[in-house]
C-alpha cells in the first residue's frame, strides 16, 4: 500500500470520527461542515472545500450554511496568514486553512477548524 493510499485512508478515519460532514468526488475534491462557535456571541454553521494541487498544495473555499448571528465576524488562517474575512471566500495554492468566529463585543474567538 502506497504513503498516498495510507494517508487518504487515515484522513477518512479522523474526519468520520470527529463529527464532520464530508463530501468527496472522483475527482479528489473534499469538504466539511461544522458548527463553529463565537465564545458569547453564537455559532455558524460554516462549510470549506478543498482540492489537492500538488506537492502538499491545495485550492479552496469556505462558506457559511443558513444565518449567521449578529455580533460575530470570521476569521480564517491561511497557513500562518491570520486575517479578517467575509462568510464565504476562497484561497489558493495553501498548506492549510482553518475558519474561527468570534464576538465583537469581547474580540474572543472560537477553536480554529
Amino acid at each position: 500500500m502506497s504513503l498516498r493510499v495510507l494517508r487518504t485512508a487515515l484522513a477518512a478515519i479522523v474526519i468520520a470520527g470527529s463529527g464532520l460532514i464530508v463530501t468527496t468526488t472522483p475527482a479528489q475534491a473534499a469538504g466539511a461542515c461544522k458548527t463553529l462557535s463565537a465564545p458569547g456571541g453564537g455559532s455558524a454553521y460554516m462549510c470549506k472545500s478543498w482540492n489537492s494541487v500538488g506537492g502538499g498544495y491545495y485550492n479552496g473555499s469556505w462558506w457559511s450554511q443558513g444565518p449567521v448571528p449578529t455580533k460575530v465576524y470570521l476569521k480564517v488562517i491561511e497557513d500562518s496568514w491570520e486575517h479578517e474575512a467575509a462568510f464565504s471566500g476562497s484561497y489558493n495554492h495553501r498548506e492549510f486553512v482553518q475558519l474561527k468566529l468570534c464576538y465583537t463585543l469581547t474580540d474572543r474567538c472560537g477553536t480554529p477548524w
